[in-house]
């Protein structure tokens, strides 16, 4: 398994199945708190739900955000 599968198995093996945005770099994410956010403000990112104050997303909808955004760098193949 090379490249964008092998982040995604990584991410999904350790994201736990509710994920608050703020802890979302600590598994890895690629993009900022800021930018999610703003896509979710857009209705342009994975489904967000509130707990408390706080936004969540479910792993699964993180998983399918990622294999939709994801994509080689110019070049590079996998």
């Amino acid at each position: 398994m090379e490249g964008i599968d092998a982040i995604i198995a990584d991410f999904e093996r350790e994201a736990p199945a509710i994920v608050p945005r703020s802890e979302l770099k600590k598994h890895g994410w690629p993009w900022s708190d800021g930018h999610m956010a703003n896509i979710a403000s857009l209705r342009q990112g994975p489904p967000v739900f509130r707990a408390g104050a706080r936004a969540v997303y479910r792993r699964e909808d993180l998983v399918a955000f990622l294999r939709e955004k994801l994509q080689p760098a110019g070049g590079c193949h996998v």
